[in-house]
């Protein structure tokens, strides 16, 4: 798995050799991008990026000039790896690594009160967690009004507003789906 663009372009990225990991592909993440950065300026954006595993998703979104990235990860190996990957494309000042589950880490991010211009989800397909996600940000907060939540999930998980998050596309790539939801703007809420 390697960056596909910006100022990182071609590293490698260290993976965690299992089978319930699931690279996003260069297809996909190609994909991914195209279509948040046709909806949101990605350059100087806040970045979230949850279930980060090796932290591609967020790493090509500081590739691509956020501002910052906060990665969720709770599986410790894949912390480790993941961390190595920030400090080897140079992106250790610009990142905060939270080794935790997602709920948690959602829980003390709206306490903070940082709210994300971009938000990069990308569970583990079986677990089929991706709604119970969406509801959880909306319900915290931590999106920021205009922001673009993007969820990489299985073709088999259908996904729909949530709240304040409305939904504006969805793509297959085989039994991949990749479902961006922009968060309502103040003036844009629903009568």
């Amino acid at each position: 798995m390697r960056v596909i663009a910006g100022s990182a372009k071609g590293r490698r990225l260290k993976t965690v050799p299992s089978r319930k990991v699931r690279p996003t592909s260069d297809r996909v993440k190609e994909a991914l991008f195209s279509s948040l950065e046709s909806r949101i300026e990605v350059r100087g954006a806040d970045v979230l990026d949850l279930f980060a595993g090796s932290g591609a998703l967020g790493i090509e979104a500081l590739s691509r000039g956020a501002g910052s990235a906060v990665f969720v990860e709770r599986d410790r190996r894949a912390g480790v790896l993941l961390r190595q990957n920030v400090e080897a494309c140079g992106f250790a000042d610009r990142s905060r690594i939270m080794a935790r589950s997602v709920s948690v880490a959602i829980e003390e991010l709206a306490e903070r009160g940082p709210r994300f211009r971009v938000v990069l989800i990308d569970p583990p397909y079986a677990e089929r967690v991706a709604g119970r996600v969406l509801s959880a940000i909306d319900r915290a907060g931590i999106a920021a009004p205009g922001g673009v939540v993007a969820v990489e999930h299985g073709s088999d998980e259908a996904l729909a507003d949530v709240g304040g998050l409305r939904l504006t596309q969805t793509r297959r790539y085989g039994n991949t789906c990749v479902t961006l939801l922009s968060r309502r703007s103040s003036d844009d809420t629903p009568q």
